[in-house]
């Protein structure tokens, strides 16, 4: 049986970057994949020093399996970074398992069984993860501008106002904070957001 990492990662502390977890971690049960480590943060996929991925490289052993969602949630670095990050993967000794493409499920079964065919798939794995990563990098690019475009627009219109609060969360989280009877966890899985947020409306509070 394999040692999985599973790497869990969304972009904003708005964000529920546990959303997944509890589907990989089915998918690893499914696939006989022994779980050691989950690693969750939210942080921009467009940086390569993630604390939570540097965690699971740090402490990842040859022959581990990192298990994400998409390689988005990897990745949406430039194409020098997603080289350094690769390499930082392989000279981990890491397989990687993306639960969305079906090509590395298995070579999870035939790296032992068929080493030619093992062979053929690591190729071809490691050319769609490229060519993913790449898009997955495009698409942030073309957001980024798209975004940039609408705030130029609004700022020309005197519309512009910066990003509003979502208060009728924050008066959500506020709520359970005062009760003072529910963990962070349990609250963030109540209000449908991410620690971070919980923290950080906790942080308002004390202020």
């Amino acid at each position: 049986m394999k040692n999985v990492r599973i790497y869990c990662r969304a972009s904003t502390k708005e964000q529920d970057a546990t959303r997944t977890l509890s589907q990989l971690e089915q998918f690893a049960s499914d696939n006989n994949l022994n779980i050691v480590a989950r690693y969750v943060e939210n942080e921009s996929g467009a940086k390569l020093n993630r604390p939570e991925l540097s965690n699971m490289l740090n402490e990842a052993q040859p022959g581990d399996v990192l298990l994400v969602e998409s390689t988005d949630r990897l990745s949406r670095l430039e194409s020098q970074d997603w080289d350094k990050l690769k390499s930082r993967i392989n000279d981990a000794g890491i397989s990687l398992v993306i639960a969305d493409l079906p090509t590395t499920h298995q070579a999870l079964t035939t790296a032992s069984n068929d080493p030619v065919t093992a062979g053929i798939l690591k190729a071809v794995n490691s050319m769609l993860v490229d060519i993913m990563a790449t898009m997955a990098r495009e698409d942030y690019t073309k957001r980024r501008k798209r975004q940039a475009e609408g705030i130029a627009r609004a700022k020309d219109a005197g519309k512009y106002q910066g990003r509003p609060a979502n208060t009728a969360l924050r008066d959500k989280i506020s709520c359970y904070l005062d009760k003072g009877s529910y963990t962070y966890a349990e609250i963030a899985k109540l209000c449908d957001c991410s620690l971070g947020m919980v923290a950080k409306v906790k942080a308002i509070q004390a202020q």
